[in-house]
C-alpha cells in the first residue's frame, strides 16, 4: 500500500523505506483537503514546518510546490515564507530558506552547529556558513546541482525523519529578509564559494558563502534565517520594493 500510494501520487520516493512513501503520500492529500475544508483553497499560498514531522516537512515540499504552486520552507518562520513568496513569484528564481552563521560569532555560532572550527578562508570576518537541518536546507530538486535524501541528523527530531542533502550552484548569490514591521528588506549579494562537511556534526553538509562587509551585515540581521537566491538580484528587489512599498537596507 504504501508503494502504490507513492507511485500513484507521483512523489519521488528516492532512498526512502515504504512507510516514509505512505506518509509523504499522506501529506499530498491532507494539505490541499485541509485548505479546502476551512473555506481557504484559493488563499493558501505557503506552508512550513519543524524539522520534527519527519518525512512530510521534507520531501512532499517537492510535489506540494511544484503542483500546488505553494511556497514551502522548513519551519513556520511568517517573515521567511513572506520574504520567499515575494521574491520567488517576482524574480521566478530558485529560492531556499537557511541559518546564517557569521565567522565573527565565533564559538556562539560553532556550538550551535557542533563543529570543532570554521573553514579556513581568507577575510574570515566576510565568510558566513549558511546550514539548516543537518545540512544546507530544504532546497527543491529543481532548484539544486546535487540532491540527494540521507537520514535525519539532528537529536530532536523525530526518528522516522530524513533530510535533504542539497547543493545550490555555486557563484553569485543574494541574502535577503524581510524585517517584521515590513517596510524594510535587508539585501546583501555575495558568492558562494565552496561547501564544508563536517561528519558527526550537526552540519553534514554547508555552504560558504563570502560578503561584500561581514559586520556591517551582522548589526543589521533581521534574524538568523535568511532567504538565499541565485545570481545578484539588489537591483531587482529594489524595483519590487518600488511597487510594493519597502525600502531596501543594502548590506
Amino acid at each position: 500500500m504504501p508503494c502504490q500510494l507513492a507511485d500513484l501520487l507521483g512523489v519521488p520516493k528516492g532512498k526512502l523505506p515504504g512507510q516514509r512513501g505512505l506518509e509523504i503520500g499522506l501529506a499530498k492529500l491532507n494539505l490541499p483537503f485541509l485548505a479546502e475544508k476551512e473555506g481557504a483553497l484559493d488563499r493558501v499560498r505557503g506552508t512550513g514546518v519543524t524539522a520534527h514531522v519527519g518525512t512530510i516537512g521534507r520531501r512532499s515540499g517537492e510535489g506540494i510546490h511544484e503542483e500546488e504552486k505553494l511556497t514551502w520552507g522548513c519551519e513556520p518562520d511568517t517573515m521567511a515564507m513572506l520574504t520567499k513568496l515575494i521574491l520567488h513569484r517576482s524574480l521566478d528564481v530558485p529560492i531556499m530558506m537557511t541559518n546564517l552563521y557569521p565567522f565573527i560569532l565565533g564559538q556562539a555560532a560553532r556550538k550551535h552547529e557542533r563543529i570543532p572550527a570554521f573553514p579556513a578562508a581568507p577575510e574570515p570576518e566576510n565568510c558566513i556558513l549558511v546550514a539548516h537541518c543537518g545540512y544546507l536546507g530544504v532546497v527543491l530538486q529543481s532548484f539544486s546541482t546535487e540532491w540527494n535524501l540521507k537520514p535525519k541528523v539532528l537529536a530532536t527530531v523525530n526518528d522516522n525523519a530524513t533530510a535533504i542533502d542539497a547543493s545550490l550552484p555555486e557563484g553569485p548569490i543574494t541574502l535577503s529578509k524581510l524585517h517584521p514591521k515590513l517596510d524594510v528588506m535587508s539585501v546583501a549579494e555575495g558568492g558562494l564559494e565552496s561547501y564544508a562537511q563536517y561528519p558527526d556534526s550537526d552540519c553534514r553538509n554547508g555552504a560558504v558563502i563570502r560578503v561584500k562587509n561581514g559586520p556591517a551585515l551582522v548589526r543589521s540581521l533581521a534574524s538568523h534565517h535568511y532567504l538565499l537566491t541565485t545570481g545578484h538580484n539588489q537591483s531587482d528587489i529594489q524595483m519590487i520594493g518600488n511597487i510594493l512599498d519597502f525600502s531596501i537596507e543594502a548590506l
